[in-house]
């Protein structure tokens, strides 16, 4: 079995207060909520090519701007029919107002402090945002790379869930 690989992108306005998102339609234990835009990385396709395709194919934004890889998450003691690995990517642009609903899933962008306080977003999508929102920060007031890697052991942690 081939491993399960997956990306997460958040695309930021200029001022990194304003976040891009989607609704999710499917799977099912994520109907409803919103999450960063992403998904399957295809076979034979990189994480940062699959970000790319994805954002496009999600919001019709060809994200021309440079996405940054900040996170990437796996799960130890996985085997091949277990494994997941979810890279995660943060991206700044003035296009972010231009995105647009191509697929069932709804595109919209959100004030980053609000969501902190809602219910109807993907529970570890919070802290993987905070991350994002930190590592594009960073990058912007002084050109320092953030990046790690979390090796994720709780079988609480909703992206495990990923199929």
């Amino acid at each position: 079995m081939t491993p399960k690989r997956f990306v997460l992108t958040f695309m930021f306005d200029p001022t990194i207060t304003k976040v891009l998102l989607i609704r999710k339609t499917k799977p099912d234990w994520m109907a409803g909520r919103l999450n960063a835009v992403g998904g399957h990385v295809e076979e034979g396709e990189t994480f940062e090519d699959a970000a790319v395709r994805e954002f496009l194919e999600e919001t019709g934004l060809d994200s021309q701007d440079r996405w940054h890889a900040f996170l990437r998450l796996f799960r130890p003691g996985d085997n091949e029919e277990t494994l997941r690995t979810c890279e995660c990517y943060w991206a700044v642009s003035r296009k972010v107002t231009e995105a647009k609903t191509i697929t069932d899933e709804e595109v919209g962008l959100f004030d980053v402090q609000s969501l902190l306080s809602r219910a109807d977003i993907v529970k570890d999508t919070l802290w993987i945002l905070t991350m994002a929102q930190e590592a594009a920060s960073r990058y912007v007031s002084d050109f320092s790379e953030m990046y790690g890697e979390f090796h994720d052991k709780s079988e609480e942690s909703q992206w495990q869930k990923l199929v």
